[in-house]
């Protein structure tokens, strides 16, 4: 019953969130939903309480969303000329920070120093990027600054991401950058402040941890250690970030479900076997007040909730804690499957007190996948009766690796849809990478960085204990991902999926994997999925070859970028917007775009000229699609973005051609590509100032 309401209330809630405005088209969805489960219920493969759980979660998530939404706060509106003022500001840093090489960024509850007529005289959150910062600074703690503020932006292309409503569901209402090591000055240190002091001491500890890291571990693995303990992945290089990606185990860079819920498992297992090894009358003496099952449960939260806060206690770690602390609390009160309710009413909390969580990318994978493997185990046998009765260990390990394959399979299988949706991919090779990354980071990287931090605190070290064996074991991790990822046909970019097809997806999936129904209709769903991932994979060109030319701007900030639609089906790209050390517009905005339109191949790419926002983000591209023509004006460049795009060029063996005044890039069908710009003269000097570089 709890499971089918809380399922129930999500797809309300969703019901709410994109029909909010249209009560008429509402009411007709909640007729069509009751229609279907009254038909259900006809075939006798739903109880009539069932089906009322069902009905019931689904309005009350309507109803909950549309109550919800009147009580939003409406968000801070900068004033115009607050853009071009400069002001002095004084907040609390209210969350943790999160580090990066060259910037530090924190979110803080700021208002002005002195307030003047139509400025920003109220507080607000403030999202603030410091540049070559100093420091260190800690949660609750005071700081001034001298800031210009905007209202966060971000770029406006069909199907990509929106930036604004990222921030908005986060509370900010603004944002900021500061450059220098004194351009924050602390007001009063949080540990003073009884509200703060121990969120002060938590980042304080996760202060030194990162600090030996960065002295002791080398790149890659500096990264990959501070994104798994203790949730910093500002020092994660993009390439690892796209192995992982490939190899369908980019959950594991981030804390989440997975680690939480390894932890707990690694940790319970162990006390409850050292509790049933116990001496027997020490045992019989334990028993007489709790049982080692209850008391393992109990010292599981210790461990788990020190990872989770460690980790800075973000809102998807706080999110698996939850869910962890339910299900070790239904082991005390002595339920048998406690998973899927405790994970049913840790979602219904999460909820209820902020729904807009439920369109928040590590809340919907984190809890998607927990939910799979509980919903799974729900439809079997007991496997603690069943570990009873095994005959051997031989047997155990067999009949648990098999286990392991199907969930890891379950689990993939239900991603998938969420992974194409959001990175534009399809991780088949998720199956077996999980199979062997999950245990390896779970059981082994982090109970062994865990420890090393917690001995590191203890100990008030300078340095990373057990450093080498950090470095050994994540490099043998990193390397195996990067041979997955070098495997062909590894990276498998697709459009991304619409909504009513991801829905049809996930009905046929519970279809498919419900043992209740028929092996003619399990089959007919599978057949059902098979098609659609096919059609994900195909990806087809909308209106390709239509005898037009579609011409589309894309929003890449500073900069440029335009795709071009010839009648004969050819692309054109010309430039490809910036590269930074966080954000590559090749790979989150161009990419995207072009593989939500079916392009899989480019004709031509043209790099106008050779500054950063123009081709900065082309060598990306020039990496990941089939080019047939690459131009240029002729200019070179020494900067490294250029030597960047120069060596991607030689990689994909392609020769930069030279663009002069009257060429015929193309022409078919009536219609020609004719460049104007530069003149013949202008071209030889860009040939001879080229050459001299190059003799340099």
């Amino acid at each position: 019953m709890l499971p089918s309401f809380a399922a129930a209330f999500v797809l309300g809630l969703l019901l709410g969130a994109f029909v909010p405005y249209f009560p008429i088209l509402t009411f007709l969805c909640l007729l069509a939903i009751l229609g279907v489960i009254c038909a259900v219920e006809a075939t006798r493969r739903m109880s009539s309480r069932t089906g009322l759980a069902l009905y019931g979660g689904v309005v009350a998530g309507v109803a909950y969303w549309y109550l919800f939404a009147w009580t939003i706060p409406t968000a801070l509106v900068l004033p115009a000329q607050e853009e071009a003022t400069s002001r002095s500001f004084i907040g609390t840093i209210i969350e943790p920070i999160q580090h990066a090489p060259d910037r530090m960024t924190m979110v803080l509850q700021a208002a002005p120093l002195g307030g003047s007529p139509g400025s920003w005289d109220h507080e607000g959150r403030l999202k603030l990027v410091w540049r070559n910062a100093g420091g260190p600074f800690y949660r609750g703690d005071r700081v001034t600054f001298h800031a210009r503020v905007r209202p966060p932006h971000g770029s406006l292309n069909p199907r990509g991401f929106d930036y604004v409503a990222y921030l908005d569901r986060q509370g900010i209402d603004a944002v900021a950058t500061v450059t220098g090591p004194d351009a924050i000055r602390l007001v009063s240190a949080g540990s003073q402040s009884v509200s703060w002091m121990f969120w002060n001491r938590v980042d304080r500890w996760r202060e030194q941890v990162h600090v030996a890291a960065v002295e002791t571990l080398n790149q890659p693995v500096l990264g990959l250690f501070l994104g798994v303990i203790i949730g910093e992945r500002g020092y994660l290089l993009p390439e690892v970030r796209d192995w992982f990606m490939a190899s369908g185990t980019v959950h594991i860079l981030s804390i989440s479900g997975s680690h939480l819920g390894l932890v707990a498992l690694l940790t319970y297992a162990i006390i409850r076997r050292g509790v049933l090894a116990l001496p027997w009358k020490w045992l019989l003496a334990l028993t007489r007040h709790t049982t080692p099952t209850r008391l393992a449960a109990l010292s599981t939260l210790i461990p788990v909730t020190c990872y989770a806060l460690l980790a800075g206690a973000e809102t998807a770690t706080m999110h698996s804690l939850i869910m962890i602390a339910t299900a070790l609390s239904a082991l005390w009160l002595g339920y048998r499957r406690p998973l899927l309710h405790a994970l049913s009413i840790a979602a219904c909390a999460i909820l209820l007190y902020d729904p807009r969580v439920l369109f928040d990318i590590s809340f919907q994978l984190s809890f998607l996948s927990v939910w799979a493997m509980a919903w799974w185990f729900d439809q079997g046998d007991n496997l603690d009766e069943r570990s009873d009765t095994s005959p051997s260990w031989l047997h155990n390990a067999w009949r648990w690796g098999k286990e392991s394959v199907v969930v890891t399979a379950v689990v993939t299988i239900v991603t998938l849809p969420l992974v194409a949706y959001y990175f534009n991919q399809i991780p088949w090779m998720g199956l077996l990478a999980n199979f062997l990354v999950v245990p390896f980071t779970g059981l082994i990287l982090v109970p062994l960085g865990l420890g090393c931090a917690l001995w590191l605190i203890a100990e008030q070290a300078t340095t990373l204990p057990l450093a080498g064996l950090v470095q050994a074991f994540s490099t043998l991790l990193i390397d195996a991902v990067r041979m997955v990822a070098g495997l062909p046909g590894v990276f498998l970019y697709v459009a991304a999926p619409t909504v009513p097809l991801m829905g049809v997806f996930y009905g046929a999936t519970w279809i498919s994997l419900t043992r209740s129904f028929s092996f003619h209709t399990r089959v007919g769903a599978m057949m059902a999925m098979s098609l659609i991932i096919g059609w994900w994979i195909w990806s087809p060109r909308p209106f390709a070859g239509d005898h037009m030319v579609r011409v589309t701007f894309l929003d890449v900030g500073q900069g440029d970028s335009t795709v071009v639609e010839l009648p004969n089906g050819q692309v054109m790209l010309i430039d490809g917007g910036a590269t930074h050390d966080r954000l590559d517009m090749g790979r989150g905005v161009v990419a995207p775009y072009l593989w939500n339109r079916g392009i899989r191949r480019i004709d031509h790419v043209v790099g106008s000229h050779p500054q950063l926002d123009h081709v900065g983000g082309l060598a990306w591209i020039v990496d990941h699609f089939p080019i047939t023509h690459f131009w240029t004006n002729g200019l070179v460049r020494e900067e490294t973005f250029w030597k960047r795009l120069e060596a991607s060029l030689e990689q994909a063996n392609l020769i930069a051609d030279v663009a002069r005044e009257g060429m015929t890039m193309w022409a078919a069908a009536g219609c020609e590509m004719r460049v104007l710009n530069p003149s013949q003269e202008m071209a030889a000097l860009y040939a001879r100032r080229s050459n001299v570089m190059q003799e340099s």
